[in-house]
């Protein structure tokens, strides 16, 4: 009787054994499926956050470009209209070309406003404060190429301080533009100051 309450214990403690060994490795494999779970949903996470952040500068980009593309455009059309006088024929369908082209540019600098940083914001504000003052120059009299450069000085500065503003937004190193016309009958120093007052 000894013997079998010995090896009915025995079986007792193998069972126990046995059940220990399961429940540790059920135990391991729910540990393993939460951490899987817990790895995927913080990796998706981790993919929201960086989408959005690439579609966030993608946008500020594109506004930036549609901005910088605009002021050429519409730059053009306004030499167009600044070399014929308002007496002219084709002068009011001109300014009508600019007005529309106007259109679009309103529309860049306001997806600018909405997507840029305040910096670039505020660029873009001088930038279209130069473009409408341009417009009111080149609408008043016919100007000579010589007039226009020096008219289109300040419009020219904005979009340069504009892309200064862009660049370091963008973390983008300095980088010199200079590519507008400079009176050539002034001193190095007195040409900004010229072109200001």
């Amino acid at each position: 009787m000894y013997a079998w309450k010995l090896w009915y214990r025995a079986q007792e403690l193998r069972a126990r054994h046995v059940q220990s060994r399961q429940d540790g490795s059920m135990s391991a494999a729910i540990i393993a499926a939460l951490a899987a779970l817990l790895g995927l949903t913080l990796g998706r996470l981790w993919d929201i956050k960086s989408e959005h952040t690439r579609w966030r500068r993608d946008q500020r980009v594109s506004s930036y470009q549609s901005l910088a593309s605009d002021f050429y455009r519409l730059r053009e059309a306004m030499r167009r209209v600044s070399f014929v006088g308002p007496g002219d024929e084709e002068f009011s369908a001109l300014v009508d070309k600019c007005r529309e082209i106007g259109t679009d540019w309103n529309r860049s600098l306001v997806g600018v406003w909405l997507n840029g940083s305040e910096q670039v914001a505020s660029a873009a504000r001088h930038m279209d404060d130069a473009v409408n003052q341009l417009f009111m120059l080149v609408r008043e009299r016919k100007l000579s190429p010589s007039d226009w450069r020096v008219g289109r000085e300040p419009a020219q500065k904005s979009l340069e301080a504009f892309i200064e503003a862009v660049r370091q937004d963008l973390s983008l190193p300095s980088l010199s533009i200079r590519r507008h016309w400079r009176p050539p009958e002034l001193a190095d120093d007195q040409r900004d100051t010229a072109i200001d007052s």
